[in-house]
């Protein structure tokens, strides 16, 4: 078996001493493994065992090491292009979902979309300037003509522009490029002509904001354009920008004082009208935002990719920027630095392995690769004074294969290793690593040959690195083998092959062992869970409670209260021991519904006619019978014609009470699945299969809502309550049970009642 140790190099003595099992002079079949990586411990630096980082940092979303900003080009939350440091586009460009970037060109009044294949910026088709006499007062200018275009944004399948010329905000459909709609204040024509849409911003309900900073105003219009409602005396709201949590920032011109007291921008963050300010820290919010499809620096110039892989630079009106003026942009260091800490192997002359980097390496970058040893642990300054033959060559990795590479350590053995990395790049990119993996001691395919390849040290080092070629192979293969339990767990079973290749779908190849059938089209998480949940299941196979218990996993509904639902002992718990838990507040849906139980028997001298009984008669199965109700015709007919009967000839018409709700059942599943084919298909081959021999089964699609005579079953669906009409003087006190009516209906009578709440004069 493969024994990793997996640790950062900044555990505790004791904690490190803990992680190696055995004696140390004992050779591990396979090399243990430091790994280093951001999200191990509470500081980043830690967790990647940082010891000198120089014009390195490490990005706290996704905790990668990658070179810092240049000097001149940190990003702020206030840029004047409205990218909020580039957590966003800029304030006129915006990214539909299929990667189509578009710009509004606001000196020429034009709208252009971005075009891979001749790396440029075109005029979308079917808009066009506006004409000159096109005034402010004007409403009826057509959708196609633009005045003065400068926000963007995109809901969905369609592209809104802030046209401020014409006080509207125009409505495109990306598909065909056709204008459609425009928002609009809504009131008198005053007040539409005096709205000056600015910035815009669409959350995760398509729900528009729209800002003016001429005015002061902030409005919001529901996905289909109505106007909802607006914030007034908000101030020179410029930028807006929304979050993943459907924060809404903006960047108000006003709101903050500078050294002079003069106003100043700030970011700020609104809350249904309430302005508070956030920290100008673009670090810290990245994580808040979802991932920017358009680059940009932080004086609003993207930085975008053509179709023959490189990358041009064009400004805020879409124009191509000069080849000498691109040059000079530097967006990150060229270089920099990383020294690791002291990474303690607890072995004495301890031969290491490898350095394994996985991250992502864009062209034109390289990393490279240094390391020393010593037996020793030295500090900063020891380590400061050594010579620079003191470090190994250094290794360059310019490619990660499927984002990982990997190089032999070549210093010399020793207990304690120092590793440098060198980031090198155009000032445009960055090399990014999420994950170092150090390999130690190494383990050679050597100890297999004759002892002549080894006899000299060179002779062995040599052997060492020849053999380590055929080793990793190898390795790679025994790794399989020692991981192969993951196979058969139901959790770990891999749902697709490398590339998505079905050929290896080993989650279904599991499934097939107990004769589970898992679709092709389910998410991968309910195919996990219906496979994990099949073999307790088996045992309660054609029972009523176990179809509800696979129903559950199938529809997601299986919810967890801590082992409240759970009931793990039969006899009651003694009196010196602790308080069982609450039931569970939220239970299950019954979702299934036996029609036996909708028999209502008639007992003889028990029984009375009333809701809770019902006398049988011979149609209750509309069976056909001579010379008393067979008719013959469509068993659909209008209201004023007797429906046809039909010929039954199973079992007889006395036993057609106990027989017409045998055997039958019906289950209640959310609409929802009906309109999802997979959902649909796989609960009807659920139903199908596991449902008892002979039953017969039906569907039932409930609404949110309650339907009397459609969809109703008290005490399945439903849940009827009565509220209190009133109360009574002196009878009943004020509370949650009860409640003063607007209108009594008995008025007031001298000598019963008093005036107050409950009387009325007549």
């Amino acid at each position: 078996m493969t024994a990793h140790a997996f640790f950062p190099g900044t555990l505790g003595p004791a904690q490190q001493a803990a992680l190696h099992v055995g004696p140390q002079d004992a050779l591990p079949f396979d090399p243990r493994a430091l790994v280093l990586y951001g999200r191990c411990g509470l500081d980043p630096k830690d967790g990647f065992a940082a010891g000198t980082l120089d014009q390195i940092e490490i990005e706290p979303c996704h905790m990668m090491m990658e070179l810092a900003p240049a000097p001149g080009a940190e990003r702020r939350l206030i840029e004047a292009s409205g990218s909020f440091g580039g957590l966003k586009p800029p304030l006129n460009v915006a990214a539909a979902a299929g990667g189509s970037i578009y710009i509004a060109d606001r000196g020429n009044a034009l709208v252009k979309y971005f075009d891979p294949c001749d790396c440029a910026f075109k005029p979308l088709p079917c808009i066009s300037t506006a004409p000159a006499d096109a005034t402010n007062t004007h409403h009826f200018v057509p959708l196609d003509r633009l005045s003065d275009p400068v926000g963007l944004a995109v809901s969905g399948t369609q592209l809104l522009i802030a046209d401020r010329g014409h006080h509207r905000v125009v409505v495109v459909g990306l598909v065909g490029a056709v204008p459609r709609a425009s928002l609009r204040l809504p009131g008198p024509t005053g007040l539409r002509a005096l709205w000056s849409p600015f910035a815009i911003a669409v959350d995760s309900h398509r729900r528009i904001y729209v800002s003016d900073p001429d005015h002061a105003r902030l409005d919001l219009f529901s996905p289909e354009g109505r106007w909802l409602k607006g914030w007034t005396a908000m101030g020179a709201i410029g930028a807006l920008a929304i979050d993943c949590d459907d924060r809404l920032y903006a960047v108000a011109g006003d709101y903050a004082r500078d050294a002079a007291g003069n106003p100043a921008p700030a970011a700020v963050e609104i809350s249904d009208g309430a302005i508070k300010p956030v920290t100008d820290n673009v670090a810290q919010l990245r994580a808040c935002f979802p991932r920017n499809p358009v680059s940009s620096d932080n004086a609003g110039r993207l930085h975008l990719l053509c179709a023959t892989g490189q990358t041009a630079v064009f400004d805020l009106q879409g124009l191509p920027v000069a080849e000498k003026n691109a040059a000079a942009l530097l967006l990150v260091a060229k270089s920099g630095s990383y020294l690791s800490r002291p990474l303690d192997s607890r072995r004495r002359g301890c031969i290491w392995h490898r350095v394994v980097l996985t991250g992502h390496l864009p062209a034109k970058t390289r990393i490279d690769v240094q390391t020393t040893t010593s037996d020793v642990a030295l500090n900063d300054a020891e380590l400061a004074d050594l010579p620079a033959q003191a470090w190994s060559n250094p290794i360059s990795i310019r490619n990660l294969t499927r984002g990982v590479a990997d190089c032999l350590v070549m210093s010399p053995p020793g207990q304690y290793l120092w590793l440098k990395l060198v980031f090198a790049g155009d000032g445009k990119s960055t090399p990014r690593l999420s994950r170092i993996v150090v390999e130690y001691p190494r383990v050679s395919l050597r100890r297999y040959l004759p002892a002549v390849f080894g006899m000299d040290p060179m002779s062995a080092d040599f052997t060492d690195r020849f053999t380590a070629l055929f080793d990793t192979t190898l390795r790679s293969i025994e790794r399989r083998i020692d991981t192969i339990n993951e196979l058969f767990d139901a959790a770990t079973a891999p749902a697709a092959g490398p590339r998505g290749n079905p050929a290896t779908d080993f989650l279904s190849w599991l499934a097939s062992w107990i004769g589970v059938t898992l679709g092709a089209q389910w998410p991968e998480a309910l195919r996990r869970a219906m496979l994990k949940a099949a073999p307790q299941l088996y045992t309660l196979r054609g029972t009523r409670y176990g179809l509800w218990r696979q129903l559950l996993v199938f529809l997601g509904l299986v919810r967890s209260c801590d082992g409240a639902c759970e009931v793990t002992r039969c006899k009651p718990l003694p009196l010196n021991c602790t308080k069982p838990p609450a039931p569970c507040p939220n239970e299950p849906p019954p979702l299934i519904l036996e029609h036996f139980k909708l028999r209502r028997w008639l007992f003889v001298g028990a029984g009375k006619l009333g809701d809770d009984s019902v006398l049988w008669g011979q149609r209750i199965v509309n069976r056909s019978q001579l010379d008393s109700n067979a008719r013959v015709g469509p068993l659909t007919c209008p209201p004023d014609r007797r429906p046809a009967t039909q010929l039954i000839s199973t079992p007889d018409p006395l036993r057609d009470p106990f027989l017409y709700y045998a055997n039958r059942f019906s289950v209640f599943v959310p609409a929802r699945v009906k309109k999802r084919t997979w959902q649909r298909k796989g609960l009807e081959k659920l139903l199908a299969q596991e449902s008892p021999a002979g039953a017969l089964w039906q569907i039932e699609y409930v609404e949110p809502r309650f339907r009397v005579g459609v969809q109703a079953m008290i005490g399945l669906d439903t849940a009827i309550a009565r509220v209190p009409s009133g109360i009574r003087l002196n009878d009943n006190a004020l509370g949650h049970g009860t409640v003063l009516p607007p209108r009594p209906s008995s008025p007031l009578r001298t000598g019963d009642a008093r005036v107050g709440e409950t009387t009325r004069l007549n």
